[in-house]
């Protein structure tokens, strides 16, 4: 896609530029009620490539959290992170973790309501993003550990589960280590308030740098799951002040923010998407 103009470009300029860490605390910019954005000047790992993490921050009361499958929802083709959102209605669109050489199947556990994507529990991925409880009481959303809890017995409690690898633990402990590739990624974390966030980085890094410069972040993650690296990588947001598009295969190669090229996504045979509650009639 060729450079955006407008109130959308606008923002993300002005966004790009102003937000940093203070005080040792994150500037939010609010993109809806119950969403925020921010770019985050954290200090990388010693060997790291300078560059900044894009956070999506999301309240669980406000959004709904979702699985979507291509192959579940009996599509004829996989969709670009930007379709999906145009087609089903989603604010955001991000990957639902890596996918196997099929083009259909996740590569670990992914299960929504009673269809399933892949049964399969993969013993080396210890994380478990779970959303839409089944008993009163429970957090709308979840990123559950098997340091910490039971996986498969809790993620029977929740309607939408996709299994991914452990970034962060639940004791606070980069379970990466160092070395490995450098490239772009995206990871899905909890804070200390149950909001669900999404951290993206451009500039290459391995996973171990990656999780180290988020918890230098000041984002107060309690738990980080791996969701995807490289060209597959989607981050897309459309709200009602802006429209965003991080990773694909046009922000490896240009600056998203100095020349306002946006990222052309791949197909994704499964996605999480972000979509607003229905307000309750009183």
């Amino acid at each position: 896609m060729g450079p955006r103009s407008g109130p959308a470009f606008v923002f993300l300029v002005t966004l790009a530029a102003g937000n940093a860490l203070a005080d040792g605390e994150v500037q939010w910019r609010n993109l809806e009620a119950g969403m925020e954005f921010a770019r985050v000047e954290a200090p990388a790992p010693r060997g790291t490539s300078k560059g900044p993490l894009f956070v999506l921050r999301v309240a669980p009361d406000s959004f709904e959290v979702r699985l979507l499958s291509a192959s579940l929802m009996g599509l004829k083709s996989n969709l670009p992170a930007d379709r999906w959102a145009a087609e089903h209605g989603m604010t955001a669109v991000v990957n639902a973790g890596m996918y196997q050489k099929d083009h259909a199947s996740s590569v670990g556990y992914f299960r929504v309501g009673t269809r399933v994507n892949n049964r399969h529990r993969h013993r080396q991925h210890k994380s478990l993003l779970v959303s839409g409880p089944r008993k009163a009481g429970l957090p709308p959303v979840a990123l559950l550990d098997a340091d910490c809890d039971d996986l498969w017995k809790n993620a029977e409690d929740y309607d939408n589960a996709v299994q991914g690898i452990r970034m962060l633990s639940c004791k606070g402990r980069n379970v990466w280590k160092p070395g490995g590739r450098a490239y772009q990624q995206v990871a899905v974390g909890i804070d200390g308030k149950g909001r669900l966030l999404f951290v993206y980085r451009r500039a290459p890094a391995t996973s171990h740098q990656f999780v180290e410069q988020v918890r230098s972040s000041g984002l107060g993650l309690k738990r980080l799951m791996y969701l995807e690296g490289g060209a597959e990588v989607s981050l897309f947001i459309r709200s009602a002040k802006a429209e965003i598009r991080l990773g694909g295969m046009r922000s490896l190669l240009t600056d998203l923010w100095d020349s306002g090229s946006s990222a052309t996504f791949l197909p994704l045979p499964n996605v999480i998407a972000i979509k607003r509650k229905a307000k309750k009639a009183e």
